[in-house]
């Protein structure tokens, strides 16, 4: 690997949405699907919150992030943070599977990308990490019997998982963001694929830097669009 990683700091966050109710209507069988944006890197559950609306309403691009197709090429600079303020990306998850219980340490995570190789972290318990619903007697999501964990229960069999996602900022703290371009040109993507019941689904961001002298003023500019959308609850 080459040396200039030792000098550099990307983190990988895995955490997950966290949600009580259900407004979708879900057929038999494993169903996935990922929605990925950029987020405030100091985002508040209440902003993570509105994504989570978004995500259920069928309308990703109405929650407090700026939402990406997936598989969009966005500046590098989206993901840079100096440690007070800056972005991140977010791979979001929904697992609904009526038919066929499931449980969250069953969810297989492999998040790939150009310079850190593969790396499959797990999840063990719901416990500040998200929320799983049982469907209850009646087989249905969003009634009454349903059961709801947010807390432990990494091994109880569900009928639905909401997760945050993997996510990644790169943390340039007082580094010129030419500078930080400049080492962190070989990052040119980073894949995030979940499995559970033999099903996959895949979400992908592909990042570009872009030449001087436009990169500091972006990178201003994503602040300021990123403070914003902070504000805006």
């Amino acid at each position: 690997m080459k040396t200039k990683l030792l000098g550099r700091l990307a983190t990988l966050v895995v955490a997950l949405f966290v949600t009580t109710s259900v407004s979708t209507s879900w057929g038999q069988g494993t169903i996935l699907y990922v929605n990925s944006g950029i987020i405030n890197r100091y985002a508040s559950e209440a902003d993570y919150a509105t994504v989570i609306t978004a995500l259920q309403n069928g309308t990703p691009q109405a929650g407090n992030w700026v939402y990406y197709p997936n598989g969009s090429t966005i500046p590098l600079t989206s993901i840079f943070n100096n440690g007070s303020e800056g972005g991140m990306s977010r791979v979001t998850l929904t697992a609904v599977d009526l038919t066929t219980k499931f449980t969250l340490a069953q969810i297989q995570l492999l998040v790939e990308n150009s310079v850190f190789g593969s790396s499959s972290p797990s999840f063990t318990s719901f416990s500040n990490l998200g929320v799983g619903v049982d469907s209850g007697p009646d087989g249905q999501l969003g009634t009454t019997d349903d059961i709801t964990y947010t807390s432990g229960n990494g091994n109880t069999p569900v009928n639905a998982v909401w997760l945050r996602g993997a996510g990644r900022t790169i943390s340039i703290g007082n580094t010129p963001v030419d500078q930080a371009l400049a080492s962190w040109s070989d990052f040119t993507f980073e894949r995030v694929t979940y499995t559970i019941n033999g099903v996959s689904c895949s979400g992908q961001f592909n990042y570009t830097t872009v030449p001087e002298p436009s990169t500091a003023a972006l990178f201003a500019i994503g602040l300021i669009g990123l403070r914003i959308l902070k504000k805006k609850r």
